[in-house]
């Protein structure tokens, strides 16, 4: 199985950043993309990786926020027959007061009148090897800077979130878009559902979102040496921040990497 990294918020080379995150996955007999970005930068990248989006099977959103799913509508446009998985609370009204005042980052409901979106809830798999599941307890703490966000005019409870596990032969991966309900408690589920760690986790952790947005470097610590608990190889973008990953990788070490716009990691 291979992973390339289509949209995150660090440019690299000639490659377009944009805040968000999108990767394309594929395996020998499958191909599917989760998330979109805020725009379309992530369709720009893949002409400039030589990724087909048209070939891909499925899209999966991992949570309602736009920087996401800002993108739907523009992989609808490419990908003449995918469906786009997304759960069914993702459309609810969703905010965000980091910066300068509270801003809106809803996802476009226009989008519900597109036969193709396919709400949905629960653990299942959406296609043969490719598992999706939303049922994650709250056993380890989630970030503190997951404060910074609201759905409707409450704090968001992120029940709205969801993972993606792909599989192929032995070997396993977890793609989660931001971990809002914590990494550590995604993998926890993974292994209480199929008794065993994943190989690869993969996406954001939510570690810093902005240079005011951060964890406390004691919240960080704490992350890495339960992340570290694990047998598993970890590549972070997004919201972990470059700063945070540097901090996650004084413990970490070579358990951690970080996915770079563009890059293909292999399994």
């Amino acid at each position: 199985m291979k992973f390339t990294l289509l949209c995150d918020d660090i440019s690299c080379g000639t490659l377009e950043g944009e805040k968000g995150l999108s990767i394309y996955a594929q395996t020998a007999t499958r191909s599917f993309l989760t998330d979109t970005g805020s725009g379309e930068a992530f369709l720009n990248n893949a002409k400039s990786t030589g990724v087909d989006l048209t070939k891909a099977e499925a899209c999966f959103i991992t949570h309602g926020h736009s920087d996401h799913g800002g993108g739907i509508e523009y992989f609808l446009k490419v990908n003449p027959s995918a469906s786009v998985f997304i759960h069914e609370g993702a459309f609810n009204k969703h905010s965000s007061d980091s910066g300068s005042s509270l801003h809106d980052i809803s996802l476009n409901p226009s989008l519900l009148s597109e036969n193709r979106i396919k709400q949905c809830k629960g653990d299942f798999f959406a296609l043969p090897g490719v598992f999706v599941f939303d049922s994650v307890k709250s056993d380890y703490p989630q970030s503190s800077i997951n404060a910074h966000l609201f759905e409707g005019s409450e704090k968001d409870s992120f029940l709205h979130e969801m993972y993606i596990a792909l599989f192929e032969e032995e070997k396993s991966a977890v793609l989660c878009g931001c971990a809002h309900r914590g990494i550590v408690n995604i993998i926890k589920r993974f292994v209480e559902i199929f008794g065993k760690e994943p190989n690869l986790v993969i996406g954001g952790f939510h570690v810093n979102t902005s240079k005011d947005v951060v964890m406390t470097d004691g919240e960080i610590h704490s992350l890495a040496n339960a992340l570290k608990a694990f047998d598993c190889k970890y590549y972070t973008c997004h919201c972990t921040g470059y700063i945070g990953y540097e901090k996650l990788k004084e413990t970490l070490g070579d358990k951690i990497e970080y996915f770079n716009l563009g890059q293909t990691i292999s399994l």
